[in-house]
């Protein structure tokens, strides 16, 4: 679960949430560290979709996946949270 909800930066596997006109970014996730192929992916996909909501596993060591790689580092919740926090903790310090 940490892995999941620490920041993207630069994970083999992504989960990227399907919607009706295309992918989230907003709601993307990266891969916990433990899965490492792509069969691992699929099944961790498939168990996510019965419990949650329809996610696509995606490859960033390819050119298509680093497209949404830096797609989901510039748009992700979990990302822009983060910012936000870093930066007030800079103007708290001052």
């Amino acid at each position: 679960m940490k892995d999941m909800l620490s920041s993207i930066d630069n994970h083999r596997y992504l989960l990227i949430r399907k919607g009706l006109f295309g992918y989230r970014y907003k709601q993307s996730f990266s891969s916990p560290s433990l899965i490492s192929t792509q069969n691992d992916a699929l099944v961790f996909s498939k168990n996510l979709m019965k419990r949650i909501d329809k996610y696509d596993y995606i490859y960033t060591r390819d050119i298509e996946g680093r497209k949404h790689l830096l797609k989901c580092i510039r748009y992700s919740f979990i990302n822009r949270n983060e910012q936000k926090i870093k930066r007030s903790n800079v103007y708290a310090r001052k």
